[in-house]
């Protein structure tokens, strides 16, 4: 075996070994004696989701929160994603996802980050196996001006030449 190799095995073995060796320490550690009592099962409460579907097919899910502060948290997930890539653009579904951040048809990727920053807000984005997820959370009193920004980044992309550069 060469000496590369070894030294690739050791160095995964070693800390395994470790891992394994600390958590049987784990198992076998007693518990403290004062613990209190497990408190009274508790069902959770049935979410009240109201389900919408937009005449252009969009379909709109609406979770009213009370409790927390009074912010807003809007979730577009569309259909592709690192499955749909193909072989000669692989990447591609992630390069497009945060792409899509850096400006629009109607703001540049600056004045996209200087909306955002005066609306308490901010916006995500990623390619996950299956789809592209634009995420925007922000204060509730900015939802519409919220909403809107993440529409317009998502049906009105720019990709300037020098941010794709």
């Amino acid at each position: 075996m060469n000496t590369q190799l070894s030294s690739l095995l050791f160095a995964l073995l070693v800390p395994l070994s470790m891992v394994a060796l600390m958590s049987s320490d784990a198992a076998d550690a007693p518990l403290p004696k004062n613990l209190p009592a497990y408190g009274a099962e508790r069902s959770l409460p049935p979410l009240q989701i109201a389900q919408k579907t937009l005449p252009n097919g969009l379909m709109v899910w609406v979770l009213p929160r009370t409790d927390g502060p009074p912010k807003v948290h809007f979730v577009l997930a569309v259909r592709g994603g690192l499955a749909a890539d193909d072989f000669q653009h692989p990447g591609f579904a992630q390069l497009l996802a945060h792409m899509l951040k850096e400006g629009t048809a109607l703001r540049d990727s600056r004045r996209v980050a200087e909306n955002l920053q005066s609306y308490g807000a901010e916006l995500g984005s990623e390619a996950a196996d299956d789809g592209i997820v634009l995420t925007a959370s922000g204060l509730s009193s900015n939802a519409a001006k919220l909403i809107t920004l993440l529409s317009e980044v998502a049906l009105q992309p720019a990709f300037a030449p020098d941010e794709v550069d």
